[in-house]
């Protein structure tokens, strides 16, 4: 997969895995890569968008793997790319009209902070953001 780009949309990547292995992809079989945990999902935000921090730690309670703090506004909202975030017990679908859902109704998205994490009240991505692939992950899992 030749590409200058850092990044692809959902349909460029459904695109380029259905060239590089010949059998036809849909954004859906991408997004269900990314359920299945087998490459990360990117979230663009294009425009500033309301969201808050939070610390992810290891959990006190043996049954679970972690714990999320939920902090403080983020001022002046989200912007740039962000990998989305799932906990161990997160189970991300597609929803009937296309869309990539979270089941918890809010989206967590890592940060270059080792433990923080950026969160939007939102179930689905919201308009004036697109959801990409990194090129590097394609790579990787094309190998």
């Amino acid at each position: 997969m030749k590409t200058l780009k850092p990044y692809l949309t959902i349909s460029e990547a459904a695109a380029a895995l259905s060239k590089s292995s010949d059998v036809p992809l849909t954004d859906r079989d991408v997004f269900d890569l990314v359920a299945a945990r087998r490459i990360t999902l990117l979230a663009r935000f294009n425009e500033p968008y309301p969201a808050q921090l939070a610390t992810v730690t290891p959990s006190e309670n043996p049954d679970l793997s972690e714990r999320v703090d939920y902090g403080d506004s983020l001022p002046g909202g989200v912007r740039g790319v962000f990998p989305l975030w799932l906990g161990a017990f997160d189970r991300p679908f597609v929803n009937s009209t296309g869309e990539f859902q979270s089941e918890h109704g809010c989206l967590h998205f890592g940060t270059a902070k080792q433990g923080t994490l950026i969160v939007i009240e939102a179930a689905t991505l919201p308009p004036g953001a697109e959801w990409l692939v990194s090129c590097d992950a394609l790579r990787e899992l094309l190998k």
